[in-house]
């Protein structure tokens, strides 16, 4: 280790330019201790508890982190789990059901209060973030998708209404709102955008649903079986379209019965006791 320079200052200099001098000195020399810090390569840490990781990994500031989350379900059973997720990872809850998978993605996203634990948001504890600001960024994609009354494009503006959190429903959002549905093999320039939502099949939901979700730029996804209702080649657009979002830094919660549609995606894994 280098040791300090003492720092002579010229002579004549009054008291305050002294000082001035000394701390222009030690900020040059912080930046370089930083720079240092964070350009060189470390070492990652590694997933504890049951997560079965591949190539999975967790950064010294996970996107989503867990800690010994605990809820109470019925009959004295309780779900407990610990992980932390990176940007652009995407991790697979699994056990029998009745195992607390559901309740797991609804902690989550702060929609079940928790019985115990800790909750971090890129390291920000969930504590510290309004409810209606963590939703805007850890977004819950349920079975059974929550259609608001008025048309599909109702549904899609939604997120920018402010009683959401946002504003205007601005005109390029509505563009690329048409490029997402069309990726999920939807027609927007049909009457779909003007069709009243409650109308939609339960597949058709799913897909607005995603649509809406990312439209609002999550930096989580909580997808519980969204190729349910879906065919084959809806499920493969839908899981391309997830695929490129977490290409694009996006992280993933999934719990999926089927894994089929999946199988390319490579995930790690948190099995829950039943």
């Amino acid at each position: 280790m280098q040791r300090a320079r003492r720092i002579e200052p010229r002579e004549g200099w009054s008291g305050e330019a002294r000082t001035q001098v000394h701390v222009s000195a030690v900020r040059r020399r912080l930046r370089r201790v930083a720079c240092r810090y964070f350009t060189r390569e470390r070492e990652q840490p590694v997933f504890t508890s049951r997560v079965s990781t591949g190539r999975l990994y967790c950064s010294s500031m996970a996107r989503l982190e867990a800690r010994r989350l605990r809820a109470e379900l019925t009959q004295g059973r309780s779900v407990e789990a610990s992980f932390a997720l990176d940007a652009g990872r995407a991790l697979q809850v699994a056990g029998p059901s009745g195992a607390g998978k559901t309740t797991l993605l609804r902690m989550l996203c702060r929609l079940e209060a928790r019985d115990g634990g800790e909750l971090l948001l890129d390291g920000e504890p969930a504590e510290r973030i309004r409810p209606t600001r963590w939703r805007r960024r850890v977004v819950y994609l349920a079975q059974q998708p929550a259609m608001l009354e008025g048309t599909v494009l109702d549904n899609l503006a939604a997120g920018f209404l402010p009683a959401a959190g946002g504003g205007r429903f601005p005109n390029a959002r509505r563009d690329e709102a048409c490029r997402l549905l069309s990726a999920l093999g939807l027609d927007p320039c049909g009457e779909l955008l003007e069709q009243t939502a409650a109308t939609l099949s339960g597949g058709e939901a799913a897909r607005v649903a995603l649509c809406r979700a990312l439209l609002i730029e999550p930096a989580v996804l909580l997808c519980d079986e969204p190729t349910a209702n879906l065919d084959a080649g809806a499920a493969a657009a839908l899981v391309g379209l997830v695929h490129g979002w977490l290409q694009d830094g996006g992280a993933l919660v999934l719990v999926a019965h089927d894994e089929e549609p999946w199988r390319d995606l490579e995930r790690g894994r948190l099995e829950l006791s039943p």
